[in-house]
């Protein structure tokens, strides 16, 4: 739990360009704060880590604590104004952080936290693949399926696949040497014949009813 409250906040807190911390991200990362950037963008930009975001006085418990959401320098009205609207919101997320009162992140919790914030897209393009490898399952594989000619499969892939010849893609993703990269590929290669054999049935049979009605009038 510690660790999706801190979540929560640095998807809230934002820093605003004109503050103190812009000019130590920018040394940092090599790149300017160019408007208000929350707190999980920017543990998003290379060389930057939630160690940093701590030396910087960003982390929990930090200058970023309170009900302030973006963090200006004193006077700047212009900062302190962007955005005003989602205060009321990032106020309360901050507030629910301190009230919940769970203590500090370990060092687990605080890699845990930098994974999935930095790698959040990554880990969803995966998740979305895995599950649907997972309702591919039971997807048929063709019998006269030539691993050899399938592009962007790994040697090695195709090398066991061939050698074992899977029912099913289920099977073909428990074979050792075969990882889910390949079980991607395979699949999209199975899809494309299979829709490719449905296209050329249904013709046959087109031209079939053609034939039977030029006999029949005949």
């Amino acid at each position: 739990r510690r660790v999706a409250m801190e979540r929560a906040r640095l998807e809230a807190v934002r820093v605003s360009e004109h503050s103190e911390y812009s000019k130590m991200v920018e040394d940092l990362t090599g790149a300017p704060i160019r408007s208000a950037a929350t707190l999980a963008e920017l543990l998003r930009r290379p060389k930057m880590s939630y160690a940093r975001l701590e030396e910087m006085g960003l982390g929990k418990g930090g200058a970023a604590e309170g009900t302030v959401q973006h963090i200006a320098a004193p006077g700047d009205s212009a900062a302190n104004d962007a955005g005003a609207g989602e205060v009321d919101g990032a106020s309360a997320v901050v507030d629910a952080v301190e009230e919940a009162d769970l203590g500090e992140l370990n060092a687990f919790e605080k890699e845990s936290l930098e994974i999935q914030v930095k790698y959040d897209g990554y880990l969803k393009r995966m998740e979305d693949e895995i599950r649907r490898q997972r309702g591919a399952t039971n997807r048929a594989i063709h019998a006269d399926v030539d691993y050899f000619g399938i592009p962007n499969l790994r040697t090695e892939a195709r090398e066991k696949l061939d050698k074992v010849r899977p029912a099913t893609i289920g099977q073909a993703s428990r074979i050792g040497g075969v990882n889910p990269a390949d079980i991607a590929v395979l699949l999209v290669h199975v899809e494309r014949v299979k829709r490719e054999r449905a296209k050329a049935s249904s013709g046959e049979e087109i031209g079939s009813g053609v034939e039977k009605t030029v006999t029949v009038q005949g």
